[in-house]
């Protein structure tokens, strides 16, 4: 046993001294840094820098177009709810400009025009796809109507509106490089 204990301890030595290390290459290759960094910002130009929007991805901003609709509906009872901190108020009105295609229209909307802040969008559809109106720009239409929040059951003051939609793309710096994504915003009629 005395001499079979010194074997058993060198065979170990030489079994953890040429087993390979966590920094090792193994056949599957580990890339460098480098490599793998541009490996990830070309599978982000892929799928985000594209010159056409699919129909299914056209549908999804559709979707999108629609919930901006109800965030808008949001903030603007947030930005006229005089108990709120002026923070919060300030910081909807932000959000609400972020939904439009120009701040000018954000202004338009929030003043005389926008929703009045006891309504709320109902029964959102799509009146009109997306189509696309040049190689930058997609067009499209939400028909909704307006119910007054606090009694829906009021068919009488329920009113229909159109609002316009649009998919444009926008330079968005991604490390040195430059992509230009598809986003949906809302406009005015």
């Amino acid at each position: 046993m005395r001499k079979a204990l010194p074997i058993w301890i060198l065979a170990l030595v030489y079994l953890v001294c040429s087993s390979r290390s966590c920094t090792d290459d193994g056949p599957a290759g580990g890339r460098d840094p480098e490599s793998a960094l541009k490996a990830l910002q070309d599978s982000i130009s892929n799928q985000f820098d594209l010159e056409h929007i699919s129909d299914s991805n056209l549908r999804l901003f559709e979707e999108s177009a629609i919930q901006k609709l109800s965030e808008w509906a949001d903030f603007t009872r947030i930005a006229s709810d005089t108990s709120m901190a002026l923070v919060f108020r300030d910081k909807a009105r932000e959000m609400t400009e972020r939904l439009f295609i120009s701040k000018e229209v954000a202004l338009m909307a929030q003043r005389g025009e926008s929703l009045p802040a006891s309504w709320m969008p109902d029964s959102i559809m799509v009146s009109k796809r997306l189509i696309m109106t040049n190689d930058t720009l997609y067009t499209g239409s939400l028909n909704f109507s307006l119910n007054p929040a606090a009694s829906p059951r009021v068919e009488n003051r329920r009113f229909q509106k159109t609002i316009t939609i649009y998919a444009t793309r926008a330079l968005k710096v991604f490390g040195k490089d430059t992509l230009r994504p598809w986003n949906i915003y809302l406009g005015w009629n």
